[in-house]
């Protein structure tokens, strides 16, 4: 796969459909698959079909925030470490890929690695892509850091519904500080008669 200029979760979401399903004789290709009905991705909150957040979620995509320090054997030094998972939660519609920002504090928190879930893993051979972005504020507290994710499932894939674990992102502790975490610029796509949409009704944010 080329190396690709990452703007945000939304639009590297569409350039992997594109690029997975251009050889394909069934589907668009990739000029048509961007050009056809691509809504600009939005910050969680901000959509006015989002399901509202309830114990019991359903249609949702969240993160769940672990101490893990001292448990992952995988990662030397790991006596300090937070794992986010990105998890779905009864969804309904098959889904093709999914692309976000995951936005932290970056002077409090390393990004270490990322680990493939099983949602997606279940339906073929899915592609991952996630990549580190910070912006130093004016305060040296605060560091404004977000991993640009995306992950799509190949053509010839089964498409996924229901809930599990999409991907995990491990975080090194620098210092005792914010540990809060936020989705921006989300999308969920699927596939209709050939044709990726944009899927509303989505609810993103933190899991109960």
């Amino acid at each position: 796969m080329k190396k690709l200029i990452l703007i945000n979760g939304g639009l590297l979401l569409a350039l992997f459909i594109a690029f997975e399903l251009s050889s394909s004789a069934e589907v668009p290709g990739f000029n048509s698959i961007l050009g056809r009905g691509f809504s600009p991705a939005h910050t969680a909150g901000e959509n006015p079909n989002e399901v509202i957040k309830t114990k019991q979620k359903t249609n949702a995509i969240c993160f769940k925030v672990e101490d893990v320090s001292n448990k992952n054997a995988s990662i030397q030094n790991n006596n300090s470490m937070i794992k986010v998972s990105i998890i779905a939660q009864n969804i309904q519609r098959q889904l093709l890929g999914i692309g976000f920002d995951l936005q932290f504090n970056a002077a409090a928190l390393e990004f270490v690695k990322y680990e493939k879930g099983a949602f997606f893993e279940r339906g073929g051979v899915p592609v991952y892509m996630s990549k580190l972005s910070t912006l130093s504020t004016m305060s040296s507290l605060s560091t404004e850091g977000k991993i640009v994710s995306a992950v799509a499932l190949k053509r010839n894939n089964i498409l996924q519904k229901g809930s599990g674990e999409i991907i995990s992102f491990y975080f090194n502790k620098k210092q005792k500080a914010d540990y809060s975490f936020a989705f921006k610029n989300t999308v969920a796509a699927t596939l209709e008669n050939g044709t990726r949409r944009n899927l509303g009704n989505i609810f993103w944010g933190e899991c109960n």
